[in-house]
This record gives structure tokens, C-alpha cells and sequence, in this order.
């Protein structure tokens, strides 16, 4: 960053029979380069694209969740059993949150529903507070 002087103030003091005494005082503001900018919003940027691909992540997880629970899938085969036991570290907060409707196998999973929105909700207050730090 540069410094450019915004103000120069000099005043003069005399006490008396002293010799006069002189005070500057300079007030600098701090001046950001294009390219020092530049590589600010980048890195903002860069942020701003793992935080929202780490949301979709979770969010792609939870959907798939809901759709094998849904479907009735067989909770014993392998893609199903990871998927649960990945999902069930992000869904512990909500377990029991709500009433879990189901009929003939398929269940219908609320409180994930309502996971996904309440992580949606946080992810995008993360990518606004790295805005609003990062832009200073």
C-alpha cells in the first residue's frame, strides 16, 4: 500500500519568554495500489468459490439422502450406508427436530430438509462476512 498526505497542520506555540516551538502534525491516508486491490478481490474470490462448492457438496449429500430415504432404498448397500454415515455427522443437530412421516418403506426426512436450509442460511452469512472483511 502507498501513503498519500491529506493534511499538514503547523502550529506554533510560544510560553513566555521561551523561543517559539513548532508542531507539525501530517495525517496520512493509506492508499491501495489496482494491483494490490486486485489481488485482494482474487483472493476474496477464491473464498467466496471453495465456501459456496463446499455448500453444494453438503447440499448434494443431504438431496441424495432425502431421495434414497424417499425411494425406500435397502439401508444395508454400500452407496447407501456411506451415504448415511456421511450425512448423519451434519444431521446431528437436528435429529428429533420434527415428526418423521412414512408409508409402505419410503420416509419422508423433515429435519433434513430443514438442515439443508438452515446450512444454506449459513454459508451465505460466511460468504457475506468475507465479504464485508475482505473488502475493508
Amino acid at each position: 500500500m502507498t501513503e498519500k498526505i491529506v493534511q499538514r497542520e503547523e502550529k506554533v506555540y510560544t510560553d513566555g519568554d521561551e523561543l517559539p516551538r513548532r508542531e507539525t502534525t501530517v495525517v496520512r491516508e493509506r492508499v491501495s495500489t489496482n494491483s494490490e486491490r486486485l489481488a485482494n478481490r482474487r483472493a476474496i474470490f477464491k473464498i467466496d468459490q471453495a465456501l459456496w462448492l463446499l455448500l453444494g457438496l453438503l447440499e448434494a449429500l443431504l438431496g441424495i439422502r432425502v431421495f434414497l430415504k424417499l425411494i425406500a432404498a435397502n439401508p444395508e448397500s454400500g452407496f447407501a450406508r456411506f451415504v448415511y454415515g456421511v450425512s448423519d455427522v451434519f444431521l446431528l443437530p437436528f435429529f428429533g427436530l420434527t415428526q418423521t412421516p412414512s408409508a409402505n418403506g419410503s420416509v419422508l426426512e423433515i429435519f433434513t430438509i430443514i438442515a439443508m436450509v438452515v446450512y444454506a442460511l449459513l454459508f451465505w452469512f460466511l460468504v457475506y462476512l468475507v465479504h464485508l472483511v475482505g473488502e475493508r
